[in-house]
This record gives structure tokens, sequence and C-alpha cells, in this order.
């Protein structure tokens, strides 16, 4: 689990260019080489085969590059009280 408390500034819709490839991440640590991506089945439902292979080669760029890639569901991310 990731501790946002510990020094992370959060600043979101980073753009990343990599390899002549640019991809924005909704939060973006690039002193860490860590890439979070809000999205998983409900942003992808009704994109197509191809929205989800350009987010899978650009996701073995970016490992490639030495990132850390989390992709996550919106619903991880909603608090219960």
């Amino acid at each position: 689990m990731l501790d946002f408390t510990s020094g992370f500034q959060i600043s979101t819709f980073n753009v990343i260019t990599i390899s002549n490839m640019t991809t924005i991440a909704d939060f973006a640590y690039p002193d860490k080489k860590l890439l979070i991506y809000i999205d998983g089945y409900t942003y992808h439902k009704g994109k197509g085969q191809g929205k989800i292979d350009l987010d899978r080669r650009q996701e073995l760029i970016l490992r490639a590059s030495g990132y850390e890639v989390i992709r996550s569901e919106p619903k991880t991310w909603m608090m219960t009280r």
C-alpha cells in the first residue's frame, strides 16, 4: 500500500513523454518513477480492444524505462465512512 503522507507531492494529470510516446497519468511522481492510472474496466468499456492494446504497449515502454505503473479501478479509491 502506498503511504501518501510520507513526503509525496500529489499533482494530477501529468504528461510523460518517452520514446516519442506521450501518456497522461492521473498521478505521477517522476522522481520516484511511479505512475498511477485510475481507469480499469469502466474506463475501457466501449473503447474497443485498440485502446486496451495501446495502454498495454505504453505500459511496456514505461516499465522498460524504469517506471512502476499502477492501474486501479475508480471504486478502489473511493472512501467509505
